[in-house]
């Protein structure tokens, strides 16, 4: 049985479509960071623990906290990637984005 907080619950195409979500908004220039976590946090959540280790998914979830303002926005990039869920919502969510 598949632990939540684990990851590995995403199908393919949402993954794939966020992704590339994620990527134009960096092309655009816009919240480059929070893209850049939020890409990492959607690998872990469709690979599972496949991707990464244990430590470094802790370190990711816990960079929110960081005095260092961009990782503070790489780690809430990559709490919401990580926290996203088929309905397309993200659990939890730090910020607010148009996909438009």
């Amino acid at each position: 049985r598949r632990d939540p907080q684990k990851g590995g619950w995403m199908n393919q195409r949402t993954f794939e479509h966020e992704m590339m979500k994620a990527k134009t908004f960096i092309s655009i220039g816009e919240k480059a960071d929070y893209w850049q976590g939020y890409q990492r946090g959607l690998r872990r959540q469709y690979h599972g623990e496949n991707f990464g280790t244990d430590e470094e998914h802790e370190l990711w979830m816990n960079s929110i906290n960081s005095d260092d303002p961009t990782r503070q926005q790489r780690g809430k990039g990559y709490l919401d990637g990580f926290k996203f869920n088929e309905r397309g919502n993200h659990e939890g969510q730090t910020e607010k984005h148009s996909d438009g």
